[in-house]
């Protein structure tokens, strides 16, 4: 299935710059918006000691990059990495509830191919929740393969890089 999620042909390209404690404000009021809450697997709200507590272990994990994503000028999401120590990751992908509609998950998930690629990886993994049709679409239309579902678990998506 030919993905139409490249972002090399994308007239505004999203960036990706790592991210930093100076981002861990950001990072919590995404986490505990009520939709983004809704598709996470914990959907509790999260308070500020425990998320700087998880912010700086991730920091300081070098199997894990995370990084926010910069659509003109303006912060519009988060990608994070979780490396397998062989030549995957898991990803995990996070969109602005305001920014939500503009086509910012299809160019983020192209955008976590390609660093993937740089970084020498070779496949990608994901986790949704059964319910969240959204994003069960998004990595669908994108050309990632989906595992057999069992009801009432985690849906697994894999792709390959191309970096074979």
């Amino acid at each position: 299935m030919k993905s139409s999620c490249r972002t090399w042909s994308d007239p505004e390209p999203l960036l990706l710059r790592p991210a930093g404690r100076s981002d861990s404000g950001l990072l919590l009021e995404w986490r505990n918006h009520p939709t983004v809450r809704r598709a996470s697997f914990q959907q509790e709200p999260i308070d500020a000691t425990t998320h700087r507590r998880w912010l700086a272990g991730v920091l300081a994990d070098a199997r894990r990059r995370l990084y926010i994503a910069m659509w003109q000028g303006e912060p519009v999401g988060m990608l994070r990495l979780d490396l397998d120590g062989r030549d995957g990751a898991e990803l995990s992908l996070l969109v602005d509830p305001g920014h939500r509609g503009r086509g910012m998950g299809r160019r983020l998930l192209g955008r976590a191919m390609d660093l993937a690629r740089r970084l020498g990886l070779r496949r990608l993994h994901a986790r949704v929740r059964p319910d969240n049709r959204v994003s069960r679409h998004l990595f669908s239309s994108c050309g990632w393969r989906q595992a057999a579902a069992v009801p009432g678990e985690a849906v697994h998506f894999s792709r390959s890089t191309g970096s074979d």
